[in-house]
């Protein structure tokens, strides 16, 4: 069985006050200021330590733009990036060894071609069937 939480008693506003203060000096973080730029570094080292350096390259190019809106309007808690921690993918996760066949490829487009007819992913898969062998 589990015991109820004690509150304190208050007999007064100025304890409530006081018990306030308390509750806001023990759940305070301190965050430190730190560029959308640094931020974007800290992070590619992180990757760097488990990454190839063409993943950590695809990073920094497409996180780039990114760093440059969001510092553009002011939008992101600094120190934000301390509170992510970046996934670990094991080796034998980092590609497939998947094959499509032909055939599924076809089922693929022409459900394209009738229902998302020259959509960027129609023409990719128009392109990856009708080039591959």
């Amino acid at each position: 069985m589990s015991r109820p939480n004690r509150i304190p008693a208050i007999t007064d506003e100025s304890d409530a006050e006081r018990l306030l203060r308390q509750l806001q000096r023990a759940t305070e973080t301190i965050l430190e200021p730190t560029a959308a730029e640094e931020a974007l570094e800290f992070y590619l080292e992180d990757k760097a330590r488990e990454c190839r350096k063409s993943t950590v390259d695809s990073h920094r190019s497409r996180l780039g733009f990114f760093v440059e809106w969001c510092e553009s309007i002011n939008a992101v808690q600094p120190g934000l990036f301390k509170k992510i921690k970046s996934p670990t993918i094991p080796d034998e996760k980092v590609a497939r060894e998947t094959t499509l066949h032909v055939s599924r490829g076809k089922e693929i487009v022409t459900h394209l071609d009738r229902f998302e007819y020259a959509w960027v992913e129609h023409v990719g898969w128009l392109l990856l069937t009708e080039t591959s062998v």
